[in-house]
């Protein structure tokens, strides 16, 4: 891919840059009419520049105008995954040139190409930096990724990297296992960014602790437990969670007091109930989220799928919202009799008393409302009906004699570890 990182653009990133942190010492006030700012810019730019979002607001009768305090936004209709994925084309900005573009992961539905501009990339940058400094992170500092869009022909990058400054490893998603262990232990990253999943995948190739570094895990659901027993077990310095996605990038960092803090500056989110109305703090809802950075593929009140509980106001003092509890695509909620509700975390948390070289290896599935099946991966049976008990204990669902040493394919009502 082309470097879209060029000299020139050094003071628009800058400039960016310092916006993102000016942005954190803004009242609740001043954040919300700078929120509002980007809102209105983003409805008007997709009214005008892309056929499916003109006529969508035409036929509800709604004008880019009429967008004039926050709360307006509900006026404008709710795009879902199956929508996008119908009127892809009509949703695409063609007078935006596109500068890198990622399919998302298509666990439990067909993947989606995202498309995006520079300014996108750019905002990207800005917030992954404002989000490392927030838990501690200097310019010296040194921290990895997987990273699909490469910028090693940037010249501002080399040149920064040749002073010490900015010093990023980012490895290729196709390495194995011990290479990452390998380049991780070479480079001594202060941070580095990945998911639960590629953590359990490494943990047979860890055999030394890294007091030095600090595990940023994201995109899928873990708990507060789960992490800090990584911690412990593997000798980080401290795991933290990251609330990303494909579509819209960085959305939510953990603050020290183990809430998310929205990105509502680069990605305005509102949590809906069933209704589609906005929640009361305590409250768990949909993720109804608003990308104000990316142009060539505006997504506007786009349900991620994702569950989440609004907390408000945080007591370490951030102005940003906050919520708790996310859940990485709510098809993974268990659905018993009489419409009771078993959310991940609740099963997570059980999880997290095994032992950590375990959790990649279960399923645990839902075939009908009465009964919650688990399977094993060269795991004895000793082991599954010992962790069978533990949740029949608590929810008082799981049948005996259903266990399967068989490692199935994962579908839409599964909780995977």
């Amino acid at each position: 891919m082309e470097s879209y990182l060029k000299i020139t653009q050094a003071p628009y990133l800058l400039f960016h840059l310092a916006e993102a942190f000016r942005n954190l010492k803004l009242t609740k006030k001043e954040l919300e009419k700078a929120i509002l700012k980007k809102v209105k810019r983003t409805v008007n730019f997709a009214y005008h520049n892309t056929s499916y979002y003109h006529n969508i607001m035409k036929k509800s009768r709604i004008r880019p105008s009429e967008i004039r305090c926050l709360n307006d936004m509900k006026k404008i209709p709710t795009l879902s995954r199956d929508e996008l994925q119908k009127n892809y084309e009509n949703i695409i900005a063609k007078n935006i040139k596109c500068v890198y573009s990622h399919k998302t992961s298509g666990t439990l539905n067909p993947p989606i190409k995202i498309q995006y501009d520079k300014n996108y990339l750019i905002h990207d940058t800005c917030l992954l930096l404002r989000q490392l400094t927030i838990i501690g992170y200097t310019p010296r500092m040194k921290f990895a990724e997987f990273k699909e869009y490469q910028l090693e022909n940037s010249i501002i990058r080399r040149l920064l990297n040749y002073f010490g400054f900015f010093r990023k490893l980012e490895l290729p998603a196709n390495s194995t296992p011990k290479e990452i262990i390998q380049k991780l232990k070479e480079f001594r990253p202060h941070f580095f960014i990945t998911s639960l999943s590629m953590i359990l995948t490494l943990l047979g190739e860890i055999d030394e602790s890294m007091p030095y570094l600090t595990l940023i895990i994201g995109g899928e659901t873990s708990t507060r437990k789960m992490r800090e027993k990584i911690r412990d077990v593997v000798g980080f310095k401290n795991v933290l969670e990251w609330y990303n996605c494909w579509e819209c990038g960085h959305i939510a960092y953990e603050c020290e007091c183990g809430n998310l803090h929205l990105n509502s500056d680069y990605n305005f989110v509102e949590l809906l109930d069933k209704n589609g109305e906005p929640l009361s703090e305590g409250e768990r809802g949909e993720v109804v989220i608003t990308c104000l950075s990316n142009f060539r593929m505006p997504l506007i009140r786009y349900k991620l799928g994702d569950l989440a509980i609004y907390e408000g106001k945080c007591e370490c003092g951030s102005n940003l919202p906050s919520i708790r509890d996310v859940i990485i695509r709510k098809n993974n909620v268990l659905k018993l009799n009489k419409k009771r509700l078993i959310f991940p975390e609740k099963i997570l948390e059980l999880i997290a008393d095994l032992p950590v070289k375990e959790w990649n290896k279960l399923q645990i599935i839902q075939e009908r409302d009465s009964s919650i099946k688990i399977f094993g991966k060269d795991i004895d049976e000793t082991f599954l009906l010992k962790l069978s008990n533990i949740i029949n204990s608590q929810f008082k669902v799981v049948k005996k004699n259903k266990f399967k040493k068989k490692w199935i394919p994962v579908s839409s009502r599964m909780v995977s570890f």
